[in-house]
C-alpha cells in the first residue's frame, strides 16, 4: 500500500511536467538549442526567441534540478536604453526527497558597451527570504546563477526583506513548472516556431524600427524603389575631389590599374525594377576635370558610395546583390574612411564586404591597414575567400564592432578577425587602441573591370549586348540596440 501511494504521488508529479516538457519540445522552444548531456539532463545555454519579443534565455532540466529564465522586452522610449523584464525560477532538490524552490524577478537597462543595470528581488540559496538587488552588471544577466546567490562583475547593493507568503512552503516545489507550464501554453497558442530575424513578430518597434531578436536594430536601407539613385544616401561619382590628371577621380583606376571611368549617367548607374544597376560598358571615353585636364578610358561603369550623406561607426552591414561573370569583371561592396583621421590609404583603413573576380565561384571578405609598427607606408591585407555562386543572389555581410569583424555568406560566418590581428603594436599615427577601425566609414558599391585582382584583362567579347550588369537588391544598416559589442 505505501509502494501503490508512492508511485501515484510520484506520477501526480511526474505527468504534469512530462506535459510541459513534450509541449515546450512540440511547440519548437528547446529544440533550437537544446541538448542532452552525458548524464540525460536536458540542457539549454543560447537563447531562443519565441513570439512578441519573448525570449528563453535559459533552460535546464534533470533529475534533482530544474531551472527556466525568460525575458520580455518592454516598449521602447526615444533616446533611451532597451529596457527588458526577466523571470526566473529553479527548484533544486534535497535530501529526503524535498525540494527547494527559488526565484528572481528583475527590469534590466540595457547600456552600451556590454553594461546593464539590473534592479529586482530574488531568493536567497536557502530560500529564507527575498533579497532586493540593484547593481551595474559588467557582462552577463546573472539570473540563472540566482540559486547560487552569487553576483560576479556586479557593483551594487541587497537588502533583505520578508519572504513572500506563496514561497514559504518549498516541499513541493512548482514554481519552475509553472512559468514552464504558461510558456508552453503561450507557445501552443501562437502555432509554436521560434522567432526570427529583424523581419519576425518577435521585434519590438523603437523609432518604428524593429530590434530583433538577436539585439540589432534596423537604422538606415535603401531598397531602391523608385526610377532613380536617391541622391541623400549616394554619390555617383568621385567624391574624394581628386583633381589632378594623373589622380582623375573618374578615370583615376583606383590604384589597381582598372579599366574604366566611372560614369554617374543613366547607362551605367540606374534604378530599374527595384535593383540598383551598375553596367559596365566597352565604349571610349573622355572625362574632364575642372582644371580642364582629362583622362580617357575604353570601358566605362558605375560607382555610388555614401561619403558624407550616410556614415556607420560599427554595426551589421549587408546588401543583397546578383554579379555578372566574364573575365576582367571585378564588382564590390566595401567601405572606406569617412575622414582620413590616421593618414592616407591605407592608414586609416579599408573594409571590403565582398568582392570578386572574373565571376569565378569565390567571393572574399578583407581588411586593409598599414603595419602599425611602421610610420612609412606598409598595407597589411588580411583576407579569405569562401565558395559561391556569385551570378546568383546573395546576402553579403560584415558585423563590426571595436573588437571584431566578421563577414557572413547568405547569413553563415565565414571569417572573422579581431582587434589584436590589426593592433600588434602602437599605430603610428593616433592613439587610439582600436585604430583603424574606430572612426566612421561609409559604403561603397561598384564594378571595376581590369585591375590587379583580376589579373589584368578584360574580356570585351563577354559583354553582350546590354554589358556586365551588378544588380543590388537593397543595402541596409543595422546597429546593436544594446551597444556596440553587446550583439
Amino acid at each position: 500500500m505505501q509502494i501503490l501511494s508512492r508511485c501515484v504521488s510520484q506520477q501526480e508529479t511526474f505527468l504534469p511536467r512530462l506535459l510541459v516538457l513534450c509541449g515546450l519540445l512540440i511547440c519548437g522552444i528547446i529544440l533550437p538549442s537544446a541538448a542532452l548531456d552525458r548524464q540525460g539532463h536536458l540542457y539549454s545555454s543560447d537563447p531562443v526567441a519565441l513570439w512578441t519579443g519573448l525570449q528563453l534565455q535559459s533552460l535546464d532540466v534533470s533529475d534533482d534540478f530544474q531551472s527556466i529564465d525568460i525575458s520580455v522586452p518592454f516598449p521602447a522610449i526615444p533616446y533611451s536604453p532597451k529596457l527588458t523584464y526577466h523571470r526566473q525560477a529553479h527548484e533544486s532538490k534535497l535530501s529526503r526527497g524535498r525540494w527547494h524552490s527559488g526565484g528572481a524577478h528583475s527590469m534590466k537597462a540595457h547600456l552600451p558597451f556590454g553594461l546593464t543595470f539590473e534592479a529586482g528581488q530574488r531568493l536567497d540559496n536557502f530560500g529564507r527570504r527575498d533579497d532586493e538587488f540593484v547593481g551595474l552588471t559588467f557582462t552577463y544577466s546573472h539570473l540563472r546563477n540566482h540559486h547560487e546567490n552569487w553576483h560576479h562583475g556586479r557593483l551594487g547593493a541587497d537588502r533583505g526583506a520578508p519572504i513572500p507568503g506563496d514561497l514559504r512552503k518549498s516541499q513541493s516545489g512548482g514554481r519552475f513548472w509553472k512559468i514552464a507550464g504558461s510558456v508552453a501554453l503561450v507557445a501552443a497558442l501562437a502555432g509554436g516556431g521560434g522567432g526570427g530575424g529583424s523581419d519576425s513578430s518577435s521585434d519590438t518597434l523603437v523609432n518604428n524600427n524593429p530590434i530583433g531578436a538577436d539585439g540589432w536594430q534596423l537604422v538606415w536601407q535603401d531598397a531602391f524603389d523608385g526610377n532613380e539613385l536617391n541622391t541623400d544616401n549616394w554619390t555617383a561619382r568621385d567624391s574624394y575631389n581628386r583633381e589632378d590628371v594623373n589622380d582623375l577621380g573618374a578615370c583615376w583606376g583606383g590604384g589597381n590599374n582598372e579599366a574604366q571611368c566611372y560614369t554617374s549617367r543613366p547607362e551605367n548607374v540606374s534604378v530599374i525594377d527595384g535593383n540598383l544597376v551598375l553596367t559596365a560598358l566597352v565604349e571610349n571615353y573622355t572625362a574632364t576635370n575642372v582644371n580642364g585636364q582629362s583622362a580617357s578610358r575604353n570601358y566605362t561603369s558605375g560607382r555610388i558610395q555614401t561619403r558624407n550623406k550616410q556614415d556607420f561607426k560599427y554595426g551589421r552591414f549587408e546588401a543583397r546583390i546578383k554579379l555578372p561573370s566574364g573575365d576582367g569583371v571585378w564588382p564590390a561592396f566595401w567601405m572606406l574612411p569617412t575622414d582620413q583621421v590616421y593618414g592616407t590609404w591605407p592608414f586609416s583603413g579599408e573594409i571590403d564586404i565582398m568582392e570578386n573576380a572574373d565571376g569565378n565561384g569565390q567571393i572574399g571578405g578583407a581588411i586593409h591597414y598599414n603595419n602599425p609598427n611602421s610610420a612609412v607606408y606598409n598595407n597589411i591585407y588580411q583576407t579569405r575567400s569562401t565558395a559561391a555562386t556569385p551570378t546568383d543572389w546573395n546576402v553579403y555581410r560584415v558585423d563590426w564592432d571595436q573588437n571584431n569583424i566578421r563577414w557572413y555568406l547568405n547569413g553563415e560566418n565565414y571569417y572573422q578577425v579581431n582587434k589584436a590581428s590589426w593592433r600588434n603594436g602602437p599605430h603610428a599615427v593616433g592613439t587610439s587602441d582600436h585604430a583603424p577601425f574606430d572612426q566612421d566609414f561609409h559604403l561603397i558599391l561598384n564594378l571595376a573591370l581590369g585591375g590587379g585582382y583580376t589579373g589584368g584583362t578584360v574580356d570585351d567579347t563577354a559583354f553582350g549586348v546590354d554589358g556586365h550588369q551588378m544588380l543590388v537588391d537593397y543595402v541596409k544598416v543595422y546597429e546593436c540596440a544594446a551597444g556596440a559589442n553587446a550583439c
